[in-house]
C-alpha cells in the first residue's frame, strides 16, 4: 500500500510529540498480524539509520524492546524478540493483560483490533490522527463507539488500553452519546 501521501503530515514535529506522548508510558504493543508484519519488518531498520529522527530512533528501540502481543490464528510462532502470538479475541488479550502488573497497552492502527476492542468497551483513551486528505482507496471507518460514548476515558487498574489510529472519513465528530 502505497503511503507517500501520509508522510508529510507524520514526520511533522507536532505529529512526531504526539505520538511520544502515546508509546512512553506504554510496556506492551498489541498488534494485529499484518500490522505486526509491517511495523516489526520495517521499525527495527530505523535503529542507527542514517538521517532518521532521534524521535522515531526512540520510537523503533521502544518497538523492539517492548512486550508484544500479536493477535493472530495463523501464525505459529514470533521471529520478533519479546513478542507472544495470540489465538484470542482483542477483548481477551485486553482483559488478561489489565490483570497483570505494567502499564498502558497500545494499539498502533490495527483498525481491526481498534474495532474489537471498541465493540467489547475495552477502550479506555481513543487517541486519533488526522490527516487533511485521504486516498481515493479507503478502508472502511471505524464505526461501532464505546456503550459509554466516552473518549477519553480513565479506569483504575493497571493503565490505560490505548490505541493510536487515523480517521478515516471525513465530517464533524458528534458529542460523546450522540452516535449514527
Amino acid at each position: 500500500m502505497d503511503m507517500s501521501w501520509v508522510m508529510p503530515y507524520a514526520v511533522s514535529d507536532v505529529a512526531r510529540v504526539h505520538l511520544t506522548s502515546l508509546w512512553e508510558p506504554a510496556t506492551t504493543a498489541l498488534l494485529g498480524r499484518v500490522n505486526a508484519e509491517g511495523f516489526l519488518g520495517f521499525w527495527p531498520t530505523v535503529i542507527g539509520m542514517e538521517g532518521a529522527d532521534p524521535r522515531e530512533e526512540s520510537f523503533a528501540k521502544w518497538l523492539v524492546d517492548t512486550d508484544k502481543v500479536v493477535l493472530s490464528s495463523t501464525l505459529d510462532k514470533a521471529t520478533w524478540e519479546r513478542t507472544t502470538i495470540v489465538d484470542k479475541s482483542a477483548a481477551e488479550v485486553v482483559g488478561d493483560l489489565k490483570a497483570t502488573e505494567g502499564g498502558d497497552i497500545l494499539v498502533l492502527s490495527s483498525a481491526s483490533v481498534i474495532k474489537a476492542l471498541l465493540a467489547a468497551d475495552k477502550v479506555d483513551r481513543l487517541a486519533l490522527t488526522i490527516f487533511p486528505g485521504l486516498p481515493r482507496r479507503r478502508a472502511p471507518p471505524l464505526r461501532r463507539r464505546s456503550a459509554r460514548g466516552a473518549v477519553d476515558a480513565r479506569q483504575p487498574g493497571r493503565g490505560r488500553a490505548r490505541t493510536a489510529g487515523r480517521r478515516l472519513r471525513p465530517g464533524p465528530l458528534k458529542p460523546a452519546g450522540q452516535h449514527s
